[in-house]
């Protein structure tokens, strides 16, 4: 028996040597620094899909949007929902959506932070019909950190009185 490695085994191992490197290195590189982003992005979509359950219950219940309401004015930042004697307003503020109870002001705990995501957009507009709006047409997508890309984008619509009294999501 011979002892060593031929020139061609050599050679054939200094060849596929770099291949597994660079396959390696993707792997690696998908493990370290894709997944902990993926994490974040599912992370911030799972806070918004919080937020989206409040609000399509809160529309399903609400009798009317309302345009204004004692200096609050509803536009792309402010929603402003009618439900039973109560106003509620949906605020974007920065990086979060704020769920304000307008009709209670000197209430302490009115305001209540649903959405907590930096990298979210959340757009919402009325969708009119004759007399007043209807439903409330929202689009949601996160920003990835490193790309322009949108992940996980997503189109809704939530139709105003939807909901029955005494009806709600919970109770289904």
């Amino acid at each position: 028996m011979r002892k060593g490695f031929t020139m061609v085994e050599m050679l054939i191992v200094i060849m596929t040597l770099p291949l597994v490197a660079v396959a390696a290195d993707k792997l690696f590189r998908e493990l370290i620094v894709d997944a902990p982003h993926t994490l974040d992005v599912v992370s911030q979509n799972d806070s918004v899909v919080r937020m989206l359950i409040r609000l399509q219950e809160d529309v399903g219940r609400a009798t009317g949007v309302l345009p204004a309401y004692e200096g609050h004015v509803g536009d792309e930042q402010l929603l402003l929902l009618r439900i039973g004697d109560q106003v509620v307003g949906y605020k974007k503020n920065q990086d979060r959506i704020e769920r304000h109870e307008l009709s209670q002001p000197d209430q302490l705990d009115g305001i209540a932070y649903l959405c907590v995501a930096p990298q979210a957009s959340v757009d919402w507009s009325l969708w009119p019909s004759e007399d007043s709006p209807s439903a409330v047409k929202v689009h949601t997508s996160i920003q990835h950190r490193r790309s322009l890309k949108q992940k996980l984008a997503s189109n809704y619509l939530f139709f105003v009185g939807a909901y029955s009294q005494g009806l709600s999501y919970e109770n289904n």
